[in-house]
């Protein structure tokens, strides 16, 4: 009696280790999936881009994509960040297992590939996770669209204490839509904020820095718009003429 009685407290309050070794045996067991919907991600998300950028009178270039999966020593660093929370299974509790990122060589397309995404039928959009970071950005000046999205029904074991069983879910990646600076300012302050407590002793020289550079890549997104225009104009003027 007091087995069973202890085996549904651990039930309740995993400790860190037995969801270490959850999260560890569902990664394990499911890296061929995870990699196969990476990989049914990028296709779509390529398509939807070619599109795009054909209706729009854009080169291909202008919208690029890349897709990734999380390594498991970045999975399990970040279960570790959040605080070993209980979950059922890991893909309920961290979103972006899977992650594909847009770029846009224009401010527009960002909102233009956006909605290309939620009228599409191979990625389906969850209500209510939108997070528009170029409308209102960080305080740091981070600036990016994320939205989370449904792109694979798969079955996933989970269980009542350490083995998994049979349930099906789908797979969630998170989708994040920014333009080349916005790319560029993510990528240069990723790298700088995690090279050493350098930055931790200037921490409000290097925040102003930062924020004054996100700030000046706006300006400059902003200034891009006759640009586009511009390129419009000339490719339709090239197929008037062929025509």
């Amino acid at each position: 009696m007091y087995e069973t009685i202890n085996n549904m407290e651990e039930q309740k309050h995993p400790t860190q280790a037995q969801l270490l070794e959850k999260a560890v045996l569902f990664y394990d067991h499911y890296k061929n999936e995870l990699e196969e919907a990476t990989r049914q991600l990028a296709i779509n998300l390529n398509q939807l881009a070619l599109a795009y950028s054909t209706e729009n009178k854009l080169p291909k270039e202008a919208v690029s994509i890349t897709t990734r999966m999380k390594t498991l020593d970045s999975f399990l660093k970040k279960l570790m960040r959040k605080g070993y929370a209980s979950f059922l299974n890991p893909a309920e509790f961290i979103t972006d297992l899977i992650g594909g990122r847009i770029t846009c060589w224009f401010l527009e397309d960002c909102y233009g590939i956006l909605n290309q995404i939620r009228s599409s039928k191979n990625i389906i959009t969850k209500e209510g996770t939108l997070e528009d970071y170029i409308h209102q950005p960080k305080k740091t000046g981070y600036r990016s669209i994320h939205i989370l999205a449904n792109i694979l029904s798969d079955t996933i074991e989970t269980d009542d204490c350490d083995k998994l069983k049979d349930t099906t879910q789908h797979l969630v990646c998170e989708i994040q839509i920014r333009t080349k600076l916005q790319n560029f300012w993510g990528e240069l302050t990723h790298e700088t904020h995690h090279t050493g407590k350098e930055f931790k002793e200037n921490q409000s020289s290097y925040e102003k820095m930062v924020t004054e550079m996100a700030d000046r890549f706006a300006t400059e997104d902003q200034s891009t718009f006759a640009l586009r225009n511009l390129y419009q104009t000339i490719v339709k003027g090239n197929l008037n003429k062929k025509t």
